[in-house]
């Protein structure tokens, strides 16, 4: 059975049908070694990342790429907005609520961005090293980072996910480092087959505690390239092992595991791994995306699938993350 969680954040149970809502995604992109084509700075290195969306196509996609030189480059990439308009441009302390109040307070803001007669932005802004490092220290001490736009009395406001790379350590604010070391498309003998057009998708992640903090199975999706976000079958007997499972952490304490997800056969080399850390489960409105990690192409597993080897030091995979200053 295929589950969908609708692209616009509210995720119950999952379901046959698929719901799909209007998104704009605006993506502060610092996390791991990554290149993009930005003009004149798209030979650097990008050392860290997080992605929001705030309205607009589910595909609509804005980056702050942060660069091994300490600054950074804000993409506003939207379409769908009120035409012919100026937007105002900030970044918050702590995370969108359902008032305005639930807002922390702005770290900075940057100049204003308009949309065109179409209703589209496309706009540039640089980022010093300053204010990237007082997005870093935010995130590090986990109060969260929003971005927002904002036009007369509306706001569209977005939680800042880190946007991570296959086999590199993220820190997912004060909680969590993570790392997603292997993805692979499994023959599988789980209870919850596929249906005709979809397949198993395994996911190898490892997660060390800064703190005390939990974990599960069921806080994974996977997103296809139209945005929508496949959950795992409710019933998954015979999933991969060793599975992650769920549980708790204490600080310095690390866990290991696959994660078995059924998504379509004709998306699996566009897939995204969203982890949603504060879930209990069962993904809410309110409930905003910790960390995105794009797959890749997809390989065979190899019968017998061997899982990754844990690091000679008893770590598996976990680096430090990259330093706020």
């Amino acid at each position: 059975m295929l589950g969908t969680r609708p692209s616009d954040g509210v995720v119950g149970p999952p379901g046959r049908g698929r719901r799909r809502g209007a998104v704009v995604v605006a993506s502060l992109l610092v996390a791991g070694t990554l290149l993009v084509d930005i003009g004149p700075a798209s030979a650097a290195t990008v050392t860290q990342a997080w992605q929001t969306r705030l309205g607009g196509r589910l595909t609509d996609a804005s980056t702050l790429s942060v660069y091994d030189s300490g600054s950074g480059i804000l993409r506003i990439r939207a379409t769908k907005m009120r035409a012919g308009s100026t937007f105002t441009v900030a970044v918050h302390k702590g995370r969108c609520g359902w008032i305005v109040s639930a807002l922390g307070p702005v770290l900075f803001t940057l100049p204003s961005v308009s949309s065109t007669s179409a209703g589209a932005i496309t706009r540039n802004l640089a980022i010093s090293s300053t204010r990237v490092k007082q997005v870093r220290a935010t995130w590090n001490a986990g109060s969260g980072v929003a971005l927002t736009l904002r036009r007369g009395s509306t706001r569209w406001c977005g939680d800042l996910a880190a946007l991570g790379v296959r086999g590199r350590t993220v820190r997912l604010e004060n909680l969590q480092y993570h790392v997603v070391s292997a993805a692979e498309r499994w023959a599988g003998s789980g209870r919850a087959e596929p249906e005709a057009g979809g397949s198993y998708v395994t996911v190898y992640v490892r997660i060390k505690a800064i703190r005390a903090t939990s974990y599960g199975d069921r806080r994974y999706t996977l997103r296809d390239a139209t945005g929508t976000d496949w959950r795992q079958p409710i019933v998954m007997w015979g999933e991969r092992e060793p599975a992650l499972g769920s549980g708790n952490l204490q600080a310095g304490e690390t866990v290991e595991g696959w994660v078995t997800s059924i998504a379509p056969t004709a998306q699996l080399g566009s897939l995204t791994l969203v982890y949603w850390m504060r879930s209990s489960g069962y993904i809410l409105s309110n409930d905003r995306p910790t960390l995105l990690v794009p797959l890749g192409t997809l390989a065979a597993a190899p019968s017998p699938a061997p899982s990754p080897a844990p690091s000679p030091d008893g770590t598996p995979g976990i680096e430090p993350s990259p330093p706020t200053n």
